[in-house]
């Protein structure tokens, strides 16, 4: 069976398209099924699943063609269990099966005549993990033992947001003094050790991350590549990202300037534009309107205080959510009609 990619098939006239050589967005190789009973909207439906996987994971039933929505003779699937392509015949008999358009998986949508994939870029403190306030917290503790006597609130103000060696020179500026040669490793013991005790997920984090489990995605964070590693351990999502996991150590340039975005971007094989970002800061709004991208601010975290949506706005952000369910929306209704940048 070939493995080219969904879209090296679509090309190709519907009269030819047949139950063979379609495959997966990884280049899975895609089998077809028997048909499945009769549609009571019409129509017979034919489920697709990986050559090695059991008859019964197989997504055959009426069920699955409510979620279908039809955008110029073709369809998109936004069923959120979904990975499979199902092809639903209406009115080409001749064909092999008789097929008028396709079900896409929801990671492509087609606007103005051209499909188009998408992706997913999280930030992760403050969006998937609810760590500003526990890593701020023992920031705070940490200045204050120092000479500084430093509160929670002063910390987010002051600290939250940028990259370590900028806090590193605030810190140092704010006490008149260089830092002790440990203090970044001591720090980091402490703050790892608040997250194995404490840390939780943003609520509905995990939740949204599965629902769209067939888009590309990564994590494009300020944080410490380890620190994101042990934080996604914590929180049982250490699987969910692969490889795409970016931190801004590994640009020149930290938020609020584009370059995590557009690294992110370029590994994951996207172009910007057809990116959306989810920030809980006002610098990441401003790095992924920079980078050409749809941004969703996110007021979800513990940390954050009134009056912070109106800061995303003001920042760049196309569109604010205070619960992860109403980010779901955004971007269900983004992928949906093809507005993204």
């Amino acid at each position: 069976m070939p493995s080219g990619g969904i879209l090296d098939a679509l090309p190709m006239p519907l009269g030819s398209l047949s139950t063979r050589g379609l495959a997966g967005p990884n280049g899975t190789p895609l089998m077809a099924e028997f048909p499945a009973p009769a549609d009571p909207a019409g129509g017979v439906s034919w489920a697709w699943r990986p050559p090695d996987a059991p008859p019964s994971s197989s997504r055959r039933t009426s069920a699955d063609l409510r979620d279908i929505e039809y955008f110029r003779g073709f369809q998109l699937n936004h069923h959120v269990a979904c990975p499979f392509r199902t092809i639903v015949p209406f009115d080409r008999p001749d064909c092999d099966p008789p097929v008028s358009s396709y079900a896409l998986p929801k990671w492509l949508t087609r606007t103005g005549g051209q499909m188009r994939e998408r992706g997913l870029i999280y930030d992760f403190d403050g969006v998937i993990g609810d760590s500003e306030a526990l890593a701020n917290m023992v920031l705070a503790e940490t200045i204050t033992r120092l000479g500084r006597p430093t509160t929670l609130e002063r910390a987010l103000d002051r600290y939250m947001g940028k990259r370590w060696p900028e806090v590193i020179a605030l810190i140092e500026s704010d006490l008149g003094r260089a830092l002790p040669h440990s203090f970044s490793d001591d720090l980091k013991l402490a703050t790892l050790e608040r997250f194995r005790a404490d840390l939780r997920e943003v609520q509905g984090a995990s939740s949204f991350i599965r629902h769209y489990s067939d888009i590309p995605r990564c994590i494009a964070s300020s944080s410490s590549l380890d620190r994101l590693h042990i934080c996604l351990q914590i929180l049982g999502l250490a699987n969910e990202f692969g490889s795409h996991i970016y931190s801004a150590d590994m640009v020149k340039r930290g938020k609020p300037h584009p370059d995590i975005f557009l690294l992110a971007a370029h590994n994951l094989k996207i172009s910007p534009s057809n990116c959306i970002v989810i920030e809980d800061s006002s610098s990441g709004v401003s790095a992924g309107v920079a980078a050409g991208m749809m941004v969703v601010g996110l007021c979800a975290g513990s940390h954050l205080r009134p009056g912070h949506a109106q800061r995303l706005t003001a920042a760049g952000a196309g569109f604010t959510a205070s619960t992860w369910g109403e980010a779901l929306e955004i971007v269900a209704h983004a992928l949906r009609t093809g507005i993204v940048a």
